[in-house]
Order: structure tokens, then C-alpha cells, then sequence
């Protein structure tokens, strides 16, 4: 028996009340090039900044790394590159008060931590103190009114925390002890629960994974990937403000489309809206150079399964590669170059309302950047020496001051 299981690219938001508005259908005619150039450096090997795929930078422009010193596991600085002594302890010494950093976000102007060795989340204020501890909740679970709307969780990833204590989590692991009909357990769920664990209410439900089909042969089964089936990408704000969410479509009509959902705390809409990127057809040749290494499967033979797979594969590929939220609630999303060979990231800017602000090309050398419309900030690789590595912050360049930039530098 063959099963073909697709995770509906539709959205299952909370309150997806917006509909998608028809001055948002077109794509803007002449979209500006946004351009970025440096305009802080902050030397890592100075400061004892550990490379890492973590960073942060408030609302107000502090910006806080983890640190290469045992002891002292964060770097903070000011705006202007000043760096602010924090007193924050751990590590070493029976008073730490956290030992690892594997996530940070902000509640207004504190930063939160959390420490997967001693399984729980840290508050700091603006003085690197740590003034408030929340225990990782044993159980997700419902109230015993939702208890056929959810099941049980035993495991769980933190995305946000709020001020008044309560947080938003993507729960792992579903353990059903009463039927739950209406759990749909191929999305991703993100949920708002309180310290302890209480289900509150559902934020947004996205697809999952791509979509894949479920080969049975007896007591055997087999997951196959659809290829170049679409992606939904979501992304929570570092203060948990905003979830945006961006799922492509699927129809040949549709080629190079996709909408963008901007959701705040609460799963209210801010705004759903269309946007069009280029992409490519996909050719017979490169669907028939993946499919030719599907291999036979009990009494399926490989024929029968790439019959299959093929009617499931769209005509396009999908300009969706990712999506970020900047510090300003602005959207990036990251398209698919139009040319193949291009390394560089390239992202449609939306502002905070979903007006298209205009494209951005990142290289790929900076890595774990924070965004804004006005600002970029990441750190930089050096591309002589891949271990000489820079947190830097890149300002965008008015039109007129970057023409004549390159015309100097064209002299």
C-alpha cells in the first residue's frame, strides 16, 4: 500500500482572519537595491568572542555574543561598539549561576538565556544580572477542559518569554492518554503556555516537513521525501513579538509566488499578503536525474514509486529559502538567486506592515546576522582565513551616498 501524505502548505493560524489584499497581488514595480556597508567592527580575538551561531542585539542596539572565556560566558557592547562589564557568573565557582549558552532572546531590555546542562532559562538585566530563574516545565499539558484538544508533551523547545511569565513553545513528543481528533501531529504546533507548563492557547500551526510518502510492505515501512517539493519557513522574533511565517505556492499559474503571514503574540494577524520572486521551471532532466536513484521496495518496484513521487512534484521550484525577523518586526525573506552560481544570500525586505521595502544581497562569509531595515548586524568571516572571524555591524547606504562610493572606488 501506498500512502501520499502532503502537509498542506495552507496555513492553520489561530487567527488568520486577513485575507490576502489585491493591492498586495502584484509585485512592485523597480524595487530599490538595498545596500549595506560596515560601519562598526569589533574584533574578536580582542575581546574573547567565541564563534558561534549565537547573537543578539536588544531593541536598542546592545549587542551581546558568547564569549571564548571560561567563566564569563557572554560579551556585551554598546551601540557604538563600547563593551559593557557585565557581571554575569558561570562556569566555574559553586555561586554560577548557568553553564551553557544555547539560546538567547529579550524580554523588552532583559535578556534571556537558556542552559541545556542545568535545563532551565535565565533572565539578566541591562547589568548582566541574573535576577530570574523559569525551570524547563516537566510536562506540556492541557487544562483538563482541552484535554481531547491536545495531548500530553514530554519534551518541548523554548522560542519567546514573556513579561508576565508566560511562553511560547514548540512542544515535542505527543503523548495522547484521550483521543485528540482535532491534533493535527504532522504540523508544527507553537503554543503559549505558562510557567508551568499549562497550555494556554494555540499561537500558529505550520507544516512540519515536506511533503513525503509512506511506502508499507508488511511489518516494514519506508518515508520517501517528495523532491523539490516546497518548504514552509517560520521564524519567531528574538522577542517573541512577531512569528512570520512563508509558504509558497504550488500551482504552475502560481510559479514563483508565495505568501507571507506576519503574526504577533498573541496569533493575531498583522498582515497575509502575496509576493512574487523569479524561479526556474524544473526541466525532465533534473527531475529524472533525482529519481533515478529511488531504488524498489518490497513489492514496490522503483517504477511504480517514481510514478508516484513524479505526479507529486511541482512544476517550479520553490523561490522560498528562509525567513527571518529583524529587530524592527521588518521580514526578510530569502529567495533563490536567479542565477544558480551565485553564492550570496539575497532577501525580499518587507517592512513591519508587509510593504516591500526592497532587496537585499548578504555574502554568505557573514554568518548569524541580526537585521533591521537600517542596520545588519553578524559576524564576519574572514575570507583569507576562516578562523579570523569579526562581529560587525553594516549600515544601510542611502541610494545617492552609495553611488558615489563606487564612483570613487571606480577612479
Amino acid at each position: 500500500m501506498i500512502v501520499a501524505r502532503h502537509l498542506a502548505l495552507a496555513l492553520s493560524l489561530s487567527a488568520l482572519a486577513a485575507p490576502v489584499t489585491p493591492a498586495a497581488r502584484a509585485q512592485p514595480a523597480g524595487i530599490p537595491q538595498l545596500r549595506y556597508e560596515p560601519d562598526l567592527t569589533i574584533p574578536a580575538r580582542e575581546h574573547l568572542i567565541r564563534s558561534s551561531a549565537l547573537f543578539a542585539v536588544s531593541r536598542r542596539g546592545v549587542i551581546v555574543v558568547p564569549a571564548a572565556m571560561s567563566g564569563e560566558p557572554l560579551r556585551a557592547f554598546t551601540p557604538d561598539g563600547k563593551r559593557l562589564e557585565w557581571k554575569t557568573r558561570a562556569r566555574r565557582g559553586e555561586d554560577r549561576e548557568f553553564i551553557t549558552v544555547v539560546q538567547m532572546g529579550w524580554i523588552g531590555d532583559s535578556l534571556w538565556v537558556e542552559d541545556r546542562i542545568w535545563d532551565h532559562a535565565v533572565v539578566l538585566d541591562t547589568a548582566g544580572v541574573v535576577v530570574k530563574s523559569y525551570e524547563r516545565p516537566s510536562w506540556i499539558r492541557p487544562r483538563w477542559r482541552d484535554r481531547r484538544k491536545y495531548p500530553l508533551f514530554s519534551d518541548m523547545y523554548w522560542r519567546a518569554i514573556y513579561p508576565d511569565g508566560t511562553m511560547l513553545v514548540v512542544p515535542q513528543q505527543p503523548r495522547a492518554l484521550f483521543d485528540t481528533p482535532d491534533f493535527d501531529r504532522g504540523s508544527t504546533h507553537l503554543l503559549r503556555v505558562d510557567a508551568d507548563g499549562v497550555i494556554q492557547r494555540t499561537i500558529a500551526r505550520v507544516p512540519s516537513a515536506d511533503a513525503r510518502m509512506l511506502l508499507r510492505d508488511g511489518q516494514r515501512r519506508w518515508w520517501i521525501n517528495v523532491p523539490f517539493f516546497p518548504r514552509t519557513h517560520w521564524q519567531v522574533s528574538a522577542d517573541g513579538r512577531r512569528i512570520a511565517v512563508a509558504s509558497p505556492l504550488v500551482t504552475a499559474s502560481d510559479s514563483g509566488a508565495f505568501v507571507v503571514t506576519l503574526l504577533d503574540e498573541n496569533g493575531d494577524t498583522m498582515f497575509t499578503r502575496r509576493y512574487v520572486s523569479p524561479t526556474a521551471r524544473l526541466t525532465p532532466a533534473t527531475v529524472d536525474s533525482v529519481l533515478r536513484k529511488v531504488a524498489a521496495f518490497g513489492r514496490y518496484s522503483a517504477e511504480s514509486i517514481r510514478d508516484t513521487l513524479r505526479k507529486q512534484i511541482p512544476a517550479y521550484l520553490s523561490p522560498v529559502q528562509g525567513v527571518d525577523v529583524g529587530v524592527d518586526h521588518s521580514v526578510w525573506v530569502w529567495v533563490r538567486p536567479r542565477d544558480p552560481t551565485v553564492r550570496d544570500r539575497i532577501a525580499l525586505v518587507l517592512d513591519s506592515l508587509g510593504t516591500v521595502v526592497g532587496t537585499a544581497t548578504l555574502p554568505r562569509t557573514l554568518q548569524v546576522p541580526v537585521y533591521s531595515v537600517d542596520h545588519v548586524w553578524g559576524v564576519q568571516i574572514s575570507e583569507v582565513n576562516s578562523r579570523e572571524r569579526d562581529v560587525v555591524r553594516l549600515r544601510r547606504t542611502p541610494p545617492r551616498e552609495a553611488l558615489e562610493k563606487r564612483q570613487l572606488e571606480a577612479r
